[in-house]
């Protein structure tokens, strides 16, 4: 619906404007009136309607005056200018200021709504046009950069556009979370900059982002704040022709995802600290059975993030790192049969096949051998984790991480997800927030403290994140839930 102002020194005039046009018929509404030319060009800047009714004598400044000024300090909208016969002396001025159309007093209904239909039929065929140059204007951009990684572009395309021939040019592929809450953040910290470019590639939930006048420091710190997944980051060059050079180097390392998914930025400097990890996975794999019959859990985790560095060196197809488990696990499940235990199935076995990724591959194996090793050779965990939920009770106000916990209290931080879900019902995280807003909910309903206060008291450091948590839980805003409590 379009916005319409009108602006007359009588007020008979706007209130019968008001009456006898069928606004919203026509798709219009009055957001705003004022009955002189000085208010009215206030009002024309700060409300910003797309048509403005004005007459031509005001007092004060006139419709014309008010318009040219308006003009002048960015207003953009149409004019409707009511007159009477002896202003057509003002009708060059006005066509100068764009006004197309002189209504006499008094007002013509028909008249008038006739003038706002094509008003408005014009402002929406700008807006389609403004949209279809700006659709256009964005592809020929993907396209551009997408030829610039091929290696395809052609000099009279790079010189038309806006960027540099000779500049640090830093080529970096983001793979996007399946979590659309997570890729909907990543979209909106790229939209917030103008560097860098970045464009949707073939490669499915893939970006491509292009750092102009970045090093490749610049541009890893950059996809660190953006993503956990996995980014791999090219070589930086100097020229925009050597800009394939860029990606190709961060293709090289995109198309090991498997590997380093869930690691974060790789670059090619990370690259060679995998690399230079040296052992062969039998040596190790070979060992785990020994340790799952001790149900030392401390040594068989290590063992098996040895294991995990081996297979990041890039020694190792999928292929072959994916039968490696799924042979290691057989036999400890065979080996360790005693009657009535519930140990992994062999359609549980089979999903190592079908993980897209070393990280959770790995992840999945250790909970499987942990497992034995508490089901079969241990005693239970449980006491364990009703120390970990106490503590948690304690520190729900400290910066608690899974991770953390799991390092604390000696357990693989997958495993201890597991076993924490299986005894409170809940996974890890949604069970430190329902705590953290059960007591913001106390706080608040004291009506003693501010809502950044009790974020801050509940262990949430980012005032928008405990207000988009506190929303999905509760159903209702902070500050929404501490007035209810107050009145």
């Amino acid at each position: 619906m379009l916005g319409v102002m009108l602006v007359d020194d009588e007020k008979t005039v706007r209130r019968g404007l008001r009456m006898m046009i069928p606004w919203e018929e026509l798709g219009l509404k009055v957001i705003g009136e004022s009955g002189d030319g000085d208010d009215g060009l206030e009002k024309l800047i700060t409300l910003s309607p797309d048509i403005v009714i004005a007459d031509i004598r005001m007092p004060g400044r006139s419709g014309l005056d008010m318009l040219e000024e308006a003009k002048k300090r960015g207003f953009s909208g149409k004019a409707v200018i009511l007159s009477g016969y002896s202003d057509f002396s003002y009708a060059q001025s006005a066509i100068a200021l764009g006004v197309k159309k002189f209504i006499l007093k008094p007002v013509d209904e028909d008249e008038l709504i006739a003038e706002l239909n094509r008003l408005s039929d014009e402002i929406n065929e700008e807006r389609k046009t403004e949209f279809v140059k700006q659709k256009g204007s964005e592809y020929l951009q993907d396209e551009l950069i997408k030829s610039l990684f091929l290696g395809t572009a052609e000099a009279n395309a790079i010189t038309a556009s806006n960027l540099p021939q000779e500049r640090k040019f830093t080529v970096a592929l983001i793979s996007l979370s399946d979590n659309s809450d997570e890729t909907d953040m990543v979209y909106d910290m790229l939209n917030e900059v103008s560097n860098p470019l970045y464009v949707k590639l073939d490669i499915e939930h893939t970006l491509g982002l292009l750092f102009v006048g970045s090093s490749k420091v610049d541009a890893t710190k950059f996809m660190e704040k953006i993503t956990t997944e996995f980014a791999a980051v090219g070589k930086t060059v100097t020229s925009v022709y050597e800009i394939k050079e860029s990606y190709r180097t961060a293709a090289e390392i995109y198309r090991m995802k498997f590997l380093y998914m869930h690691t974060g930025v790789i670059s090619p400097e990370i690259l060679a600290k995998y690399w230079s990890e040296s052992g062969e996975p039998e040596d190790i794999a070979s060992r785990f059975y020994a340790l799952v019959t001790v149900n030392d859990i401390e040594k068989l985790l290590d063992h098996l993030e040895k294991l995990h560095n081996i297979f990041m060196s890039g020694r190792f197809t999928p292929e072959s790192i994916r039968l490696i488990y799924i042979n290691t696990v057989s036999e400890i499940v065979k080996a360790s049969t005693k009657g009535g235990e519930e140990l992994p199935t062999a359609d549980d076995i089979a999903k190592i096949s079908s993980l897209p990724s070393l990280f959770e591959i790995n992840n999945y194996v250790s909970e499987m051998l942990c497992g034995i090793s508490d089901n079969v050779f241990g005693d239970t965990t449980q006491s364990n984790i009703e120390k970990i939920v106490r503590y948690v009770a304690a520190n729900y106000k400290s910066e608690i991480r899974l991770e953390g916990l799991a390092q604390l209290f000696g357990y693989n931080s997958a495993y201890l997800g597991k076993v924490f879900h299986k005894y409170t019902g809940e996974n890890f995280n949604n069970y430190l927030d329902n705590i953290r807003i059960t007591e913001a909910k106390r706080l608040l309903e004291s009506g003693q403290y501010k809502v950044y206060e009790v974020a801050e008291m509940v262990g949430f450091s980012n005032i928008n994140y405990f207000h988009n948590k506190f929303k999905k839980i509760v159903g209702i805003s902070p500050m929404s839930y501490k007035k209810a409590g107050i009145e």
